[in-house]
C-alpha cells in the first residue's frame, strides 16, 4: 500500500511541467548525486483500521502521512517558489497539510521547506 501511495505522489508531481521545471523530483534520499532545487518524498507516518461487523465489507480507513522536503541553494524564495505549485498539486489531489516550516540546513548549505500533508482514505 506504501508503495502506490508513494509512486502516486510522485507521478503525479512529476507530471507537472512546471514542477518539473522548477526542481528534481526524489523518493528517499541519497546525499550522493543531488541536483538543486530538489524535493524529496518521504512518508511521515499513516495508520489503518479494519471494521468488523455486518454490513461492514471489511472496509478499511486508512490515514496517511506524507513528508516533502524543498532544498533550494539560491534562497528560501525558490523553495517558496516550488512550494506554491506542491501546495495547489496537493490540495487538487485531496491532500491536506498538516504542518510547514522553513530552516537553513548548516549541514547541507541549503535552504530548506518542509511540509507535511495527510489523506483520508477508505479502501
Amino acid at each position: 500500500m506504501t508503495y502506490n501511495k508513494i509512486k502516486n505522489i510522485y507521478d503525479v508531481l512529476s507530471n507537472d511541467s512546471t514542477l518539473s521545471s522548477l526542481a528534481n523530483i526524489n523518493v528517499g534520499w541519497n546525499l550522493e548525486n543531488i541536483e538543486y532545487p530538489c524535493i524529496n518524498i518521504i512518508q511521515a507516518g499513516g495508520s489503518e483500521v479494519g471494521r468488523l461487523g455486518y454490513q461492514s465489507d471489511n472496509i478499511v480507513s486508512e490515514m496517511f502521512s506524507i513528508q516533502l522536503d524543498i532544498y533550494s541553494r539560491s534562497s528560501i524564495m525558490e523553495a517558496y517558489q516550488i512550494y506554491d505549485v506542491i501546495n495547489d498539486i496537493m490540495i487538487s489531489s485531496g491532500y491536506q497539510k498538516t504542518t510547514d516550516s522553513d530552516m537553513y540546513d548548516d549541514e547541507l548549505n541549503t535552504h530548506r521547506k518542509v511540509t507535511r500533508w495527510s489523506i483520508n482514505t477508505i479502501d
